[in-house]
């Protein structure tokens, strides 16, 4: 006979009085449950976050070539030059580290997953 389902072992687990067992049963296919849940929801937070990242890679564009609303325009004074540039160059790193996080643990649940 090949590997019991998760059913078969935890009605076998509850027929001999092992509960123990039966508890380990439900509880693998609860935090499977979770961890699979956690998965999902974190690949479309990453959906989310490309799009916030191409945004941010668009404002940092207009921010360095001074375009606003498609149309190149006067460069403002160095310092709100220099602080546009800043800010937008800090929006791109900021969705590109929460990109970067949430890669992390889709990999560290992913990883968990297996090793059940």
């Amino acid at each position: 006979m090949s590997t019991l389902s998760s059913y078969v072992k935890q009605a076998l687990a509850l027929v001999t009085g092992d509960d123990q067992t039966a508890q380990a049963i439900k509880n693998e296919r609860k935090v499977t449950s979770y961890i699979t849940s956690q998965i999902s929801s974190l690949r479309s937070k990453r959906v989310d976050l490309e799009d916030k990242l191409e945004t941010a890679e668009e404002n940092l564009k207009n921010a360095k070539y001074s375009i606003k609303d498609g149309k190149v325009v006067p460069v403002p004074n160095a310092e709100t030059y220099l602080y546009n540039l800043k800010e937008a160059k800090a929006a791109v790193e900021a969705v590109t580290e929460s990109i970067e996080d949430v890669d992390s643990s889709i990999a560290v649940y992913e990883a968990e997953l297996a090793s059940f």
